[in-house]
């Protein structure tokens, strides 16, 4: 090598300008188009800040795939409606995020529903 310290410098540069255009851009627009990932930016710097205080710094690069992990799992089956609607819209920063991802809205307990299938019950006739 004739210039062995311009070829590290170039070296470096392409590095931080590959890591520039990656995180910046390109991982911003996939998140974002994303609607199953997408969350509010005050959420993702809480969580940052969180798990940072939690783990240090491997927690702070741990927190935004936890958080994505967590929000994925809202959208199973196992997750009651109760639970998984405030937690989305916290989450997002959204009233409408449930209506959004297409999830049916919480149904009435079981009690509410004997509740109302015995004040729909009529006296029979005569007595």
């Amino acid at each position: 090598l004739e210039r062995p310290t311009l070829t590290m410098f170039l070296a470096i540069a392409g590095q931080f300008a590959l890591k520039f255009a990656f995180s910046n851009i390109i991982e911003v627009k996939l998140i974002e188009s994303d609607k199953k990932l997408r969350m509010h930016p005050v959420m993702i710097l809480l969580s940052v800040g969180i798990f940072g205080h939690l783990w240090g710094p491997t927690g702070m690069l741990l927190s935004v795939p936890l958080m994505a992990l967590l929000k994925i799992s809202l959208f199973s089956d196992l997750v009651p409606a109760s639970y998984r609607d405030p937690i989305l819209v916290v989450l997002e920063g959204d009233r409408e995020a449930p209506v959004k991802h297409g999830l049916e809205p919480p149904t009435a307990s079981p009690l509410q529903r004997v509740h109302r299938h015995q004040g729909s019950r009529r006296a029979p006739p005569g007595g």
